[in-house]
């Protein structure tokens, strides 16, 4: 039954409440796990942001663990854009896909990356997450986690065969980037990794114009 007029059920309002045994009640009692509310998100999606036995609750009922919200989201992008790493490794142990992207073209790698979760990044990774995925804007895990100094998850990217050429938005390659950004230990690493320091972005700047 609808209980608010953007379409959600009470096991929405009880999962994301982290009210488990309210969801245990509604599941038990015929409750829909995959109802969807006006933005096409399941009460899986809202779980995402809380305690994750309500999540692992859910799943055990046979959740739609790749459901797509109307943003393109399934809960494990959801999961790391909440830094909710023990639910990440729920889905993924249940094999959700770690490919999907979200309308924006942004895949699980990309989002770990954008909110600097090393630790599921790396787990992304070493389950062959496709590093050199670009999102509508051509952006891709490496240009993000330069973007945001993170020494070691460019490594980790970088180890994996992460293309340190292409553009972020069709303008600054990896190394521009730490330049631009002032992250001399990622610029480095970068030019330890053979990234070609001579490289002129869509302006005609080298990373040498960038970092002074």
């Amino acid at each position: 039954k609808k209980v608010y007029k953007n379409g959600l059920t009470l096991l929405h309002a009880a999962a994301y409440r982290s009210e488990l045994d309210v969801v245990q009640r509604l599941v038990r009692a015929g409750a829909d796990v995959d109802a969807l509310d006006d933005w096409k998100e399941t009460p899986l999606h809202y779980s995402m942001c809380n305690r994750n036995d309500v999540s692992g609750f859910l799943i055990e009922h046979s959740a739609d663990i790749n459901c797509k919200s109307k943003d393109g989201e399934t809960p494990l992008h959801r999961s790391i854009e909440h830094k909710n790493t023990e639910a990440t490794k729920i889905l993924i142990t249940r094999h959700a896909c770690i490919h999907s992207k979200d309308n924006f073209g942004d895949t699980p790698l990309h989002l770990a990356c954008l909110n600097n979760n090393s630790k599921v990044a790396r787990l992304l990774i070493d389950l062959k997450a496709n590093v050199n995925e670009q999102n509508n804007d051509g952006t891709t895990p490496l240009h993000l986690a330069v973007l945001n100094g993170k020494y070691k998850i460019v490594v980790k990217l970088a180890e994996n065969g992460a293309d340190l050429s292409l553009k972020y938005r069709e303008s600054n390659p990896p190394l521009h980037i730490a330049c631009l950004k002032h992250y001399p230990g990622v610029a480095l690493l970068l030019i330890d990794l053979k990234a070609d320091v001579n490289e002129q972005n869509n302006d005609g700047a080298t990373p040498l114009h960038l970092a002074v």
